[in-house]
Parts: structure tokens; sequence; C-alpha cells
């Protein structure tokens, strides 16, 4: 008896869906109102996208920092390593410390929080629970609101900025490597000036002569190289593809749509299914 309700679950599946049309299509159609429903009540999310080069900075040797920008910016003095300062930059872009800053200074702390579902009164918190707001507000930033990704064969950097406007996604974007440019350009002056210092008194105290021209080369071109970041805006990255209008990153309703349709089909069938089972199940107990 067993085997002949397995045989008849699998290969009358089918009719009982014909004779059941009308249940299956309300099942299926009311999953996908449900998605409809859910789709224009879900805010669209936008997403700005700007195209970055690589600033060059007279040579290869000169356009290193060390890593010093990013330990200047977590409170760390102890990391030495040298890389290229574009590439500094993008590690800075994606550390909560930055998009502190961030957030504060374009003082949209509602926007994010709004997008977090949360709603909070800053005038009423205390320093403290400020900074810890901040703190989470700066994860879901680099979670949810940005992405840095680097195309090492054309050596371009893609930076996107997703925000439930079109108009903010376009202001943040562009707002954001303003920033990144004038933190790396405030500590790459200040780096190349301590190095002019260094190499004054390295002149001062040096007494053989092909070291010191050599000296002079060195602090010829931390001049030069300050000389390059006073004149210019965009220190370590160069807009060749700026943020033009905002388009929707994911389409929210036809997917939506999708998914409750299969949905629909998955509960629908599965609805027939136990349908089938207690149907024989009854005739099994009379």
């Amino acid at each position: 008896m067993n085997e002949e309700i397995i045989t008849l679950n699998i290969f009358n599946i089918l009719e009982a869906v014909k004779k059941n049309i009308l249940v299956f299509l309300v099942i299926v159609f009311s999953f996908i109102l449900l998605a409809y429903l859910v789709s224009i009540t879900l805010p669209s999310k936008y997403e700005a996208n700007i195209t970055l080069m690589p600033v060059s900075q007279l040579g290869e040797e000169d356009k290193t920092s060390g890593l010093g920008a990013v330990s200047s910016l977590l409170g760390n003095s102890s990391i030495s390593t040298e890389i290229p300062a574009w590439m500094e930059a993008t590690t800075i872009m994606n550390t909560r410390e930055f998009a502190k800053q961030f957030i504060l200074s374009q003082k949209i702390m509602n926007d994010i929080s709004a997008q977090r579902g949360v709603e909070i009164e800053w005038n009423n918190l205390t320093e403290e629970e400020k900074n810890i707001e901040l703190n989470k507000l700066a994860r879901y930033w680099i979670a949810n609101n940005i992405l840095v990704e680097v195309d090492e064969n054309t050596n371009t950097i893609s930076f996107s900025v997703f925000a439930n406007e079109p108009s903010k996604a376009v202001t943040w974007a562009t707002n954001y490597v303003s920033s990144i440019n004038e933190y790396m350009k405030e500590y790459l002056s200040q780096e190349a000036e301590r190095k002019i210092q260094f190499y004054r008194e390295r002149y001062a105290e040096e007494s053989i002569s092909d070291i010191k021209v050599s000296i002079v080369n060195l602090m010829t071109s931390a001049i030069q190289q300050k000389a390059l970041l006073t004149a210019q805006d965009e220190s370590v990255f160069r807009i060749i593809d700026p943020a033009g209008i905002a388009t929707i990153r994911f389409p929210i309703l036809p997917l939506n749509l999708a998914i409750g349709a299969f949905l629909g089909l998955l509960f629908g069938f599965i609805s027939i299914i136990v349908m089938i089972s207690y149907a024989q199940y009854k005739k099994i107990r009379v």
C-alpha cells in the first residue's frame, strides 16, 4: 500500500494541479501581488560611479608614503611599509575613521541612520553616545554605501556610492573623492616638509661632498613634490569619468516579482502535494 501511495504522489501531481488550477493560480498570484506590494514600499537604491586614475608624483620613488597616512589616521606610527600613495588612499577610503570624518563633515548622520532604519535624535545624545552611533554609521557606510575596485589592467579605480536618492549618490561620491584627495594632500605635504627639514639637517652635518650632492638631490625632489601638491587639487586621484546621473543599482520591482513568482509556484506545488497526501491518507483510514 505504501508503494502505491508513493507512485500516486509522483504521477498524480500534475493531474491534481489541473483539477485544482484555480487554487494553484490564486496561490501563485498572491505571492506575486505580495512581491509587488513589497517592491513599491521599499526605497530604490541608486549608484553613482566615478572612475579614477592615480596621479603620478614625479618618479615612482616619490609616490610612496609608507602607510604613514593610514597610521596617522588610526593613531599608529609604527607602520613603515612602502606602497604607492594612491594605493594607500584606497585603503583609507575603507577605514572606519575616515568614514566617520566624512559623515561628520557632510552632516549626513540622519541620512545614513534612515538607511539603517533607525531614527536618532543627535542633539539629545551625549558625546560618548554620539561616538558610539558614529562608529555604527561608519561601519554601515563602508559595508553598504561604498565600493572601491582597482582594475590592474587599466590602472584605474572604480569608486561607487549607493544612496536612496540619485542626487545624494552623486554628491556623496564626488565629495568623498574630494575628501580623500584633501586628506592625502595635507598628509603628503607635511611628509614632504619633514623630508626637507631632515635633508637640511643632514646636509649641515655632512662633510663628504658626494654625499652632500646626493642629499641636495633628495631635498630638491622633496621640494618639487611639495610644490606639485600645492599647485594641484587632485593629490592622489584624478577624476577621468565623474559621477553623472546615478542609476538604479538593482531593478527591485522585476527582481522581486520574479522571486514572488518562483515562491508562488513552489508553494503552489507544495500545497497540491499536501492535498494529495491528505486525500490518500483519508482513503487509507477508510
